[in-house]
């Protein structure tokens, strides 16, 4: 009931790794990819996408008696974090059902950008590669890309070949 305090984490070493988006997702519909079971399991245990995404973050800190250091985007804190594509903290602009096909922007561990997608920046909306004129993916081979990655265990973490 209205759950406090849930520490949520992506690398658990018996089953593998969980991305971290995959687990966002699953956290607040508590289905699969396919969308089952419909209307979630156990759905009383549905979370919002604001506690999901503080489990990821300050509570994880926090479980990890870190909560000093990290977890929130505040001075005199390490910075950890990543950029993706689209806001999904907003259900009307990011259903429920596409959260797990955000793409991973960039990715800054304390305060400093350590990785950018070399895709970052140019439209992958095209119908195809020949129209764009690089070897991005367009969003519909990203997004059946990234369901390859999440249903294949100890893989890659995006649905892009860089």
């Amino acid at each position: 009931e209205g759950a406090k305090g849930i520490a949520f984490g992506s690398d658990w070493p018996t089953v593998g790794k969980v991305p971290p988006l995959l687990g966002i997702y699953a956290g607040i519909t508590r289905k699969d990819l396919k969308g089952n079971p419909k209307g979630g399991w156990q759905p009383q245990e549905c979370i919002s996408r604001q506690q999901v995404l503080r489990g990821y973050t300050y509570d994880a800190a926090f479980a990890a008696f870190r909560e000093n250091h990290y977890g929130r985007l505040k001075e005199n804190m390490f910075a950890d974090f990543v950029v993706l594509d689209r806001d999904i903290v907003d259900a009307k602009q990011v259903p429920d059902s596409d959260i797990w096909k955000a793409q991973i922007l960039g990715t800054f561990v304390g305060g400093k950008q350590v990785w950018k997608h070399p895709c970052w920046g140019k439209p992958y909306l095209a119908t195809s590669k020949k129209d764009r004129g690089d070897d991005c993916p367009t969003r519909a081979e990203f997004i059946e890309n990234t369901r390859a990655l999440f249903t294949t265990p100890n893989v890659g973490m995006h649905g892009c070949p860089h």
